[in-house]
């Protein structure tokens, strides 16, 4: 029976196991979704206190209270939090990729079809490129783990952090400017604790 099921997933396509993992990641966000939704804690899960990120609010977290300014969320395991978002992104950027080198290799594709998943591809590359330069950054400054995905014209930035004063989030929004070569205000910043 064993030997059964690896030879049928031996014989999926990537996309496929690619399809399944990504079932897999929805199936256990929805279950961390619904545990958050679950617990006492009035503030897990969504954003904590108003106004610019040097405002402070205080939470209870298991019983004692913090201090955490906006943009700052709960998780229930960050560690588990940024291996889901680095999976989704890792599927999305491999479906883009498996789509463009589907056009290139397609004998009917136009030159034009096959010139613009080209340029798609570079520029994915470039973006990745990107990302991994701004993490390698915001980690030299001292945070545990960073997540960067660059898509809809912004540069979302996560980083480990249980408060985000004005000063530190203003230093990692100027090293995306640079990095991006992206407005400050294409920049969106949260921290996860």
């Amino acid at each position: 029976m064993k030997v059964d099921i690896w030879e049928k997933i031996k014989k999926m396509s990537m996309r496929t196991k690619r399809l399944i993992a990504l079932a897999f990641c929805l199936v256990l966000l929805a279950v961390a979704v619904v545990q958050n939704a679950s617990t006492d804690k009035a503030e897990a899960g969504t954003p904590v206190g108003e106004g610019s990120v040097n405002d402070a609010s205080d939470a209870v977290v298991e019983g004692k209270p913090e201090s955490v300014g906006v943009g700052v969320i709960k998780v229930d395991d960050k560690g588990e939090y940024f291996a889901a978002v680095r999976l989704n992104k890792l599927n999305q950027r491999s479906e883009a990729e498996e789509s463009f080198n589907e056009i290139i290799d397609n004998e009917s594709s136009g030159e034009n079809s096959i010139a613009d998943a080209v340029a798609k591809m570079e520029s994915l590359k470039q973006i990745s490129k990107m990302e991994k330069n701004l993490e390698t950054n915001i980690l030299a400054r001292g945070y545990e783990e960073v997540f960067v995905i660059i898509e809809n014209e912004c540069v979302y930035i996560t980083v480990a952090s249980e408060s985000l004063d004005g000063t530190e989030a203003s230093a990692i929004a100027v090293s995306a400017c640079e990095i991006t070569g992206y407005e400050m205000d294409d920049i969106v910043l949260k921290g996860v604790y």
